[in-house]
């Protein structure tokens, strides 16, 4: 078990930094331990002007600054602790070089700690005596030649240096405190240096009984599971836990069990959710640097070996954390599948995913849900980094991210990297500029079935060229452009690409501004895309002359629905439409199967609502049980991207560019029907 380095202290001055340090409120934002610490709001949590020291000590000492684990910066500030608080009682202790033996003073602050955070944070004189004595051997040399025979400390004017004097006993981390309504007591100074002691605590209590040769259940002890149950007041010393038991070589080959205790343990709290016992797991993981291994456990804490971090609502200051935690086990293991951060409060630190924790590396994730995140173009270049090495990633989701033009023309430069399947860029105000600059690119990407731009900025000026671009994705099932300024121009050239197309099922172009004309070329079209079966064309200008040719379009087509709007009322043979609204209209199916007066379905439907029309029922996802429980949240709905994957898929040789047929589906494509995909989970 590692222990603090013996102390040895000389008082001396240090060189200046050339370039002077980043402050602890800028680091905070770039950095995710410091991020940790400035979320905690108790005023002891830490010493805000040790800690400022203690990054400038960090920054002149270390070639790259502060470490980036919770684990490794306790334990440097640890030590730069003791140091501090000799140079600051320099009139008390006299000048010299002091020197602990560390391992047996450790270990008993260590208890204390415990004590102080499962029992009372006031520890009494008594208490403090009893665990302190005896504390090993306490020395001080007056100077280095003294090093190699060091002689106990003496009595006399530097103040009382014997066994009496319980700060310096404890190395400077109690304090004593007087109280006028009770007796003095003692407490610790800075709280977080008290939640690294008792994970030191808790790592030794599980390496002793690593050395009784306990078994795998019983190498928790009874004071671990106590902490378990106080989850998740503990959850940071946990996760400190870990990374101190994997620094230790007997105690690695624990981690596992310990990992499952503290999940069954976990999961009957009331206060612990889904949510936050797979967080806890994934940074435990994180700390631990050894997701290899201990990422077999990942279906013991996710649904499908997915991290679910959607509508979750984290402090400002621990996003970097979870982020860089995220980022670390999709890097290091073999075994996420997909990774959902909907409404995550993502931005520009999403670049934590990659850089500089984690680095670029292969990753084998295959659905990445980030929607509802203001990542802007800022978050896209954070996010490029990891994206690069995504070279199984199917589904991509940035619904509502406020990528723009420069993002979307980002993104698209690597589509060489990534053999998507599903794509959706809603509402993120994409104008012509980026539609023209992604065109190029679609060649890279001939695996895509399902590709949304809905509510965007498009126009005839890039719809054109959209459209005799899309003919290179010759798997393409659905297409939505719904919400854009698409005219007949545009909806000409699309529409043409597709009856070249034998794949594509479903078109959405409802609230664009296709009229008479577009209508027109459009049945000349649709009628030879034998695939198809769904068009939604409702919102739009079409007069009832456009409708009649789409009606003989689809007729001719033999099995084609067409969704449209009929504004002029006095036209409409149904009665029942006159009592309508002045802002809504009916929309209904046209030609097809369904076409005939008795079968003709109709709805009012308001123009800044789309309704459940503007998406086919076939292709509507229902989502599971974990789905629902973060939809009953009131926050925005996240897209299910996952049904489930047999469980002996083989890892070793993954597919990356083509996609053979199998007995087997390892995911699901979002067009299947609800009664497929129950049928898909129950075979799987």
């Amino acid at each position: 078990m590692p222990h603090i380095c013996k102390v040895n202290l000389l008082f001396q001055e240090r060189e200046p930094l050339a370039k002077p340090p980043p402050s602890l409120d800028d680091l905070c934002k770039t950095h995710p331990v410091v991020g940790v610490l400035h979320s905690r709001t108790e005023p002891e949590a830490y010493d805000f002007q040790a800690m400022t020291e203690f990054v400038d000590y960090e920054f002149r000492n270390g070639p790259h600054g502060l470490p980036y684990t919770l684990t490794n910066v306790f334990a440097d500030y640890l030590n730069f602790s003791i140091v501090r608080f000799l140079r600051n009682n320099r009139s008390r202790y006299g000048y010299g070089h002091f020197s602990w033996d560390t391992k047996a003073t450790t270990d008993k602050m260590a208890k204390l700690a415990y004590v102080s955070k499962m029992r009372d944070a006031k520890l009494s004189e008594g208490t403090v005596k009893k665990i302190l004595s005896p504390t090993g051997f306490l020395q001080r040399l007056s100077s280095f030649r003294e090093s190699k025979s060091p002689r106990k400390i003496p009595s006399g004017e530097n103040g009382s240096l014997y066994e009496s004097d319980l700060e310096l006993k404890s190395m400077g981390l109690l304090e004593r405190v007087e109280d006028s309504n009770e007796k003095p007591y003692y407490q610790f100074r800075e709280l977080c240096l008290r939640d690294y002691l008792m994970a030191l605590f808790q790592a030794s209590e599980c390496k002793r009984k690593v050395e009784a040769g306990r078994d795998a259940y019983h190498v928790v002890s009874s004071a671990m599971r106590e902490s378990m149950k106080q989850l998740p007041e503990t959850s940071d010393i946990w996760r400190i836990t870990f990374g101190l038991l994997s620094k230790d070589s007997q105690t690695q080959s624990c981690l596992k069990d310990v990992l499952r205790e503290l999940i069954e343990e976990a999961k009957p709290l009331p206060d612990m959710t889904p949510f936050d016992i797979t967080n806890l797991c994934v940074e435990a993981i994180y700390e631990s640097q050894n997701g290899g291994e201990m990422a077999s456990l990942l279906d013991d804490f996710t649904l499908n070996q997915t991290i679910r971090y959607s509508n979750q609502v984290l402090e400002q200051n621990r996003l970097l954390y979870a982020v860089s935690a995220v980022g670390y086990l999709v890097r290091s293991s073999q075994e996420v599948y997909g990774v959902h951060m909907s409404q995550f409060g993502l931005g520009a630190n999403i670049k934590m995913l990659a850089d500089p924790v984690n680095d670029v590396s292969d990753n084998n994730l295959q659905v990445l849900n980030l929607s509802y995140n203001p990542l802007q173009s800022a978050g896209v270049k954070g996010l490029l980094r990891f994206l690069i090495k995504a070279t199984l990633l199917t589904h991509l989701d940035l619904t509502a991210c406020q990528i723009g033009n420069l993002g979307i023309s980002l993104i698209s430069e690597f589509f060489m990297c990534m053999p998507l399947r599903y794509l959706r860029l809603t509402e993120n105000g994409i104008g012509d500029a980026g539609i023209l600059r992604m065109v190029p690119n679609l060649k890279f990407v001939v695996t895509l079935e399902w590709l949304d731009l809905s509510e965007n900025e498009m126009t005839d000026d890039s719809a054109v060229t959209f459209g005799d671009g899309i003919q290179v994705l010759r798997n393409l099932r659905s297409l939505d452009l719904r919400h854009n300024n698409i005219g007949d121009l545009g909806v000409t050239a699309i529409t043409k690409s597709l009856a070249l197309m034998d794949q594509v099922t479903h078109l959405m172009l409802a609230d664009n501004k296709i009229g008479e004309r577009g209508a027109s070329k459009m049945s000349d079209h649709v009628w030879k895309t034998k695939s198809l079966r769904y068009i939604n064309l409702s919102l739009n200008q079409i007069p009832a002359a456009g409708i009649m040719g789409l009606r003989k379009a689809a007729t001719s087509h033999g099995s084609l629905r067409i969704s449209v709007t009929e504004r002029n009322r006095a036209n409409l043979s149904d009665t029942s439409l006159m009592n309508l609204t002045s802002n809504s209209e009916a929309e209904f199916i046209i030609g097809g199967p369904d076409d005939d007066t008795n079968s003709r379905r109709s709805r009012s439907v308001s123009r800044s609502s789309p309704g459940p029309l503007t998406r086919p029922r076939s292709m509507i996802v229902s989502p599971g049980p974990y789905d629902q429980q973060q939809t009953n949240m009131g926050s925005a709905p996240s897209v299910d991207l996952l049904v489930g994957r047999s469980k002996d898929f083989e890892r070793g040789n993954p597919i990356k560019r083509s996609w053979s047929a199998r007995s087997t589906l390892r995911r699901s494509f979002h067009g299947l029907g609800s009664s497929f995909r129950r049928k898909l989970v129950e075979a799987v």
